[in-house]
């Protein structure tokens, strides 16, 4: 599919970009975005279901167009958006014109509708508090999307100190392969396992020392690797080692179960960063500390392809 000139599209390398593959599934995908948006608008954002859906694809969207390259980044995002949230739910009375509850005020807004949080029919005989009025609770993208994102940087150091076996079985089986079809038939049986067997080894560590320049890299440590190295893609080894992804996952679902509590109990809107940062930080130092990686954590910066830039 050709691109206007006028757009002056470039890649992530600034190279001119003059068309995109258009595939049957983008068209596909297409449609069916158009027909729920469409549907949603039709209800006049008032069917729960369908804007709890495009509010979920929205907030997925978000992470996967932005990331944080350092648990250091992660930690002044989240605690700054905890002071924040905290801030304009439990102080905004004591400065805001009649003594409303500004963030109260804004979710429960008829002027704010569309996919921007998540709905969920209040409980019968649950406490009305505040927001009696209002036939919902709800959950705001922010606090998906924020503690999403350290969540995904877990994800990817998780995937920065994986093995990937597979990549490296595969170099070394294309190393035997490419020796074998350089043989010449006069080669005695040991020399062929010689050569077959210093290809595959050769292969093997040099996957291995991508992976640990890689490592290097990520630590801040540059030694022995060159300006032009280029980041490994992430493997599909890190299906099999998730531990701190897994950790903060199971911590950001215990905070939101405790905000809904506190919700119910105190019949107040409660600021669900106030349980969900606590809970979610609180997971990768715990799981550092007993793995002895709280160091590594630290300095740890991501060199994703997707984030990662060069050093001048």
């Amino acid at each position: 599919m050709p691109i206007p000139e006028a757009l002056n599209a470039v890649d992530e390398n600034d190279n001119k970009v003059e068309s995109l593959p258009l595939y049957g599934s983008d068209i596909l995908v297409t449609v069916i975005a158009i027909a729920i948006a469409s549907a949603d608008l039709a209800a006049h954002h008032g069917n729960f279901t369908l804007s709890n859906m495009i509010a979920c694809l929205i907030a997925a969207d978000i992470l996967n167009l932005i990331g944080l390259s350092s648990f250091r980044v992660a930690g002044i995002l989240l605690v700054g958006m905890l002071m924040y949230d905290v801030t304009f739910v439990f102080a905004s009375p004591n400065f805001s014109p009649g003594g409303e509850n500004v963030m109260l005020k804004v979710a429960t807004s008829d002027v704010l509708t569309g996919p921007t949080r998540l709905l969920f029919p209040k409980i019968p005989g649950s406490m009305g508090g505040e927001a009696a009025f209002f036939p919902f609770s709800l959950l705001g993208l922010g606090d998906i999307a924020i503690p999403g994102l350290l969540c995904c940087l877990a994800l990817r150091y998780d995937a920065s100190r994986s093995i990937d076996i597979s990549a490296r079985g595969e170099a070394s089986w294309k190393a035997i392969m490419e020796s074998i079809e350089n043989l010449n038939g006069e080669e005695s049986g040991d020399e062929i396992m010689t050569l077959t067997g210093s290809a595959a080894e050769a292969a093997y560590d040099a996957i291995a020392d991508r992976e640990l320049e890689q490592r290097n890299l990520s630590q801040g440590e540059r030694d022995g690797v060159g300006q032009d190295v280029e980041p490994l893609p992430v493997s599909g080894a890190i299906m099999y080692n998730r531990l701190y992804f897994k950790a903060t996952m199971v911590a950001y679902v215990a905070g939101l179960l405790m905000a809904f509590v506190a919700n119910d109990v105190t019949g107040l809107g409660q600021p669900a960063l106030l349980y969900l940062v606590p809970s979610t930080l609180a997971a990768i130092v715990l799981v550092s500390a007993r793995r002895g990686e709280v160091g590594r954590l630290w300095r740890y910066r991501d060199t994703s392809p997707n984030i990662w830039k060069k050093e001048d």
